[in-house]
């Protein structure tokens, strides 16, 4: 015996429940008396056996299925699968903090930026490096899913141990101004207006809350650095937060401040700037569109429709 497969069919104002046997004949069919005379309705199988929609009766009044009707409904939720974007950002600007008591030194253009602590032939003093993105070009009604920072060491002293670069959001505005040290460029040059420097945030007019910098206390992304002339990658969950945040709140996107090792003397590191025509910093942004609600509205009116009519036809 086959597997009998429940079917409903509404004709002429009529609910009708119907069934067929997948192994039977196709010259089995059901019929039903409609419209006044008697009218035969075709059923088709796949080669699975399952019911296919019914094709149209001869009545006036079109002949459907419940399945059919139910299919149809769920084409107005069907949504076109989220389609993963990715875009590659340059930095909008990019510096170098120098530790220095004075506060006047900067390389808002020079060709790189040094993180970690300089030797004996600069009093062991403090790097740090300042970055941020435009983010003007991701659309805001997107979901982040990745971010990923990949910066290029141009210039390392060599060491057997790999050095933790860190990256933490900025919680304070800052500038990048006309200053270029050139290459190598690790003393740095004199701070032009509007740029950022180890006690002013924009030189010379705005200082920082903190010297140093202002950043957050939580660190968004770490990776360890060795290798010299090697581009290496900084993402996770907290970069992510990061640029989903500023996404949200444009005013809030200060950037990330980059920090090395800033115990140990000689540990600097030098990294390739925006200015750079060779590996400069690149900022790769992964993201999905948010499903509009409008497919759910309209199954939830079409579904109404359907037990009000429904409903009337069984008081028929």
């Amino acid at each position: 015996m086959g597997i009998r497969t429940p079917d409903l069919l509404i004709a002429n104002e009529t609910l009708y429940q119907l069934s067929y046997t997948p192994q039977r004949s196709a010259s089995k069919i059901p019929h039903r008396k409609a419209c006044g005379k008697r009218e035969t309705v075709a059923l088709r199988q796949s080669l699975h056996g399952r019911l296919l929609p019914l094709r149209w009766g001869t009545c006036k009044n079109r002949v459907m299925t419940i399945q059919t009707l139910i299919v149809a409904l769920l084409a107005a939720l069907v949504v076109s699968p989220a389609r993963a974007e990715v875009l590659m950002l340059s930095p909008s600007r990019d510096n170098t903090l120098f530790e220095s008591s004075d506060g006047a030194t900067s390389n808002g253009q020079g060709p790189f930026f040094y993180v970690g602590r300089t030797g004996s032939n600069d009093a062991d003093r403090l790097r740090r490096g300042l970055i941020a993105f435009d983010l003007t070009t991701v659309p805001t009604d997107v979901v982040i899913t990745d971010v990923t920072l990949t910066l290029y060491l141009s210039q390392a002293r060599p060491s057997a141990i790999a050095t933790p670069i860190s990256l933490t959001a900025l919680t304070r505005d800052w500038g990048e101004g006309a200053s270029n040290a050139g290459s190598p460029g690790g003393m740095g040059a004199p701070a032009a207006v509007g740029d950022a420097t180890w006690l002013a945030n924009f030189f010379s007019s705005n200082l920082w809350a903190t010297p140093g910098g202002d950043f957050a206390a939580e660190v968004s992304a770490t990776t360890a650095v060795n290798l010299v002339e090697t581009s290496y990658s900084w993402s996770g969950p907290a970069l992510v937060d990061d640029v989903q945040r500023w996404l949200a709140s444009p005013s809030e996107n200060f950037g990330w401040i980059i920090r090395g090792d800033e115990v140990n003397p000689n540990s600097a590191k030098r990294f390739n700037s925006s200015e750079n025509s060779l590996n400069p910093p690149v900022l790769t942004v992964t993201y999905t569109a948010v499903p509009e609600p409008a497919g759910v509205a309209s199954f939830g009116l079409a579904a109404l429709v359907l037990v009000i009519a429904l409903t009337r036809r069984r008081r028929v």
